[in-house]
């Protein structure tokens, strides 16, 4: 004779069916619906009638509204930044990645986050962190956003991070909005005065050169040189002429862009989104 179950409801597949599958409650929950104590017998139920449990994962993010929005141009240009893709086990297969960025302006913190909520209400952390570097040391305050975990960006670390340390993607769109995010995140401008006008020649052409020049590129000495010359002939095909250069440190590659394209560059990527970084907007 079968074993039948002290609770009726628990003998009942297409109603275990509902309210496992459908309404997506517990074992728990179901268990305390039928007056169960603990989640066993609801267990049990589910096995024996063939209606699949759910892993652990599954368990924890079922019915769970992670608020949370892929702004593909936003996503792709903080990771050629600071952004990172985190996972709690880089060789787990099932665990899924979170996005997570740290920033010093709260304003830009709270601007990058709200570009990957919902309904806004971004939740930052605020944490010091004591840095050593080879001449000096300072203790620096940062802003801290980021998501749950969550299988929507799973295949955007399958692409930056194919072996578990950040690449840049071969087939990686840099259009212009994406331009702007990695230049918040990782570029930089500075003035440099000449005395006297200068030429310089670029293939068969010769531009001229303001006395007072803007220097203008990327901190990507984090990417190999290689990667560094396909983002360059990325930026090119944009109109935005760039080179690659050892950095004076002599510790990784950097990209600069070239002088006469300064006011081009600022046209391609627009206004800064935020008061704090608006510095960087130097035209010549």
């Amino acid at each position: 004779m079968e074993y039948m179950s002290i609770y009726k409801q628990l003998n009942d597949p297409e109603w275990l069916h509902q309210k496992y599958e459908v309404e997506t409650l517990s074992a728990l929950q179901i268990s305390k619906l039928v007056g169960c104590k603990t989640s066993n017998s609801a267990r049990q139920a589910l096995i024996k009638y063939g209606i699949p449990l759910r892993s652990y994962r599954d368990a924890q993010v079922i019915g769970r509204d992670d608020n949370l929005i892929i702004d593909e141009e936003v996503l792709n240009g903080t990771l050629l930044g600071d952004g990172s893709l985190q996972k709690s086990s880089k060789t787990s297969l099932i665990a899924a990645p979170y996005y997570t960025k740290k920033c010093k302006w709260e304003d830009y913190s709270l601007h990058v986050g709200g570009c990957f909520t919902k309904s806004g209400g971004v939740h930052l952390t605020f944490e010091k962190a004591f840095l050593q570097r080879k001449q000096w040391s300072a203790n620096c305050e940062y802003y801290v956003f980021r998501t749950l975990s969550s299988s929507l960006l799973t295949p955007w670390y399958s692409k930056w991070y194919p072996s578990g340390q950040k690449v840049v993607p071969k087939d990686l769109v840099l259009t212009p909005r994406t331009v702007l995010y990695w230049f918040l995140d990782d570029g930089y401008s500075t003035w440099r005065n000449r005395e006297g006008e200068v030429c310089k020649s670029r293939g068969n052409k010769t531009y001229p050169q303001r006395t007072k020049q803007v220097i203008l590129g990327f901190c990507s000495e984090s990417f190999t040189k290689q990667e560094n010359e396909v983002l360059s002939k990325k930026l090119e095909r944009l109109g935005i002429g760039a080179s690659v250069r050892k950095c004076n440190s002599g510790s990784g590659w950097r990209i600069f862009i070239d002088q006469f394209v300064a006011n081009a560059f600022f046209d391609l990527i627009g206004e800064c989104p935020v008061d704090s970084l608006k510095y960087k907007w130097k035209r010549p």
